[in-house]
C-alpha cells in the first residue's frame, strides 16, 4: 500500500484514490490489487476505465461546472469544452505508461483557472501532471504529430513495435496537442503543463 498523510480523500473508486494535497493540488494513488487486476486475452483493460471516470470525477469535483457554464456560454454539456477530457488522458499515460501501474508510486495532479480578464476576455486552464516514472522522448512525439497531421495515423505509427507501451491507442498525446493552447514537458518526460484558453461569453 501507498503510505500517504492524512490527507482529504475526495474521490475513491475500485482501490483508486485522489487526495487533496492542498488547495488545487491532488495525488492519485491506487492498490496494488487495483494494478494486478490485467485484463484476460482479448478483454479492455477496466482498469483504464476507472482511472478515466475518476479524473473526470476530480474534473467535476473542483472545477465549479455551473459557474464555468456561465462564464463561457455553455449550454448543452460541460464535455463541449473538451477540458474532462484532458485530466483522463494525462492520468491514464501517467499511471499506464509512466508509473507502469506500480503501486508504490503516485501521480501528482495541479489545477488552476484564471478568471478573463477585461482585456483578453479569455480565461486560462492549467493541469500539471506529473509521475513518479523514467519519462518518454516527447520531442519524437511532437515531430510524429506534426508528420501526421491531415492523416488517420497514430503515435504509434512511429514508433517500434518495442517503443509501444501495453494497451496503447497512441491517440490520447495528439489529441491533445491539437487541442491544447500550450503543452510543454519538464527534461525528463514524466511531468506535463497543459493550457487551454478559453473566451468568456462577454467577449
Amino acid at each position: 500500500e501507498v503510505l500517504l498523510m492524512e490527507d482529504l480523500v475526495i474521490i475513491e473508486k475500485e482501490g483508486v484514490k485522489i487526495s487533496e494535497i492542498n488547495e488545487g493540488e491532488y495525488r492519485l494513488s491506487h492498490t496494488s490489487a487495483f494494478a494486478a487486476a490485467t485484463p484476460k486475452n482479448g478483454e479492455q483493460d477496466a482498469r483504464v476505465e476507472t482511472l478515466c471516470d475518476v479524473a473526470s470525477a476530480l474534473f467535476h469535483e473542483i472545477s465549479r461546472l455551473e459557474q464555468l457554464k456561465k462564464v463561457y456560454g455553455i449550454v448543452n454539456d460541460i464535455y463541449d469544452f473538451g477540458l474532462p477530457n484532458v485530466i483522463p488522458v494525462l492520468v491514464v499515460n501517467a499511471v499506464m505508461h509512466g508509473n507502469k501501474y506500480d503501486h508504490s508510486k503516485s501521480v501528482s495532479v495541479l489545477y488552476t483557472h484564471e478568471e478573463p480578464n477585461a482585456d483578453s476576455k479569455k480565461g486560462k486552464f492549467t493541469f500539471t501532471v506529473s509521475d513518479q516514472g523514467p519519462g518518454f522522448d516527447y520531442r519524437a512525439l511532437r515531430r510524429a504529430a506534426r508528420d501526421a497531421r491531415s492523416t488517420s495515423r497514430t503515435f504509434n505509427n512511429y514508433r517500434s513495435s518495442s517503443q509501444i507501451p501495453d494497451n496503447s491507442l497512441g491517440r490520447g498525446l495528439f489529441e491533445l496537442l491539437e487541442y491544447a493552447t500550450g503543452v510543454r514537458w519538464n527534461k525528463t518526460g514524466n511531468e506535463v503543463k497543459v493550457t487551454k484558453c478559453m473566451k468568456s461569453l462577454s467577449g
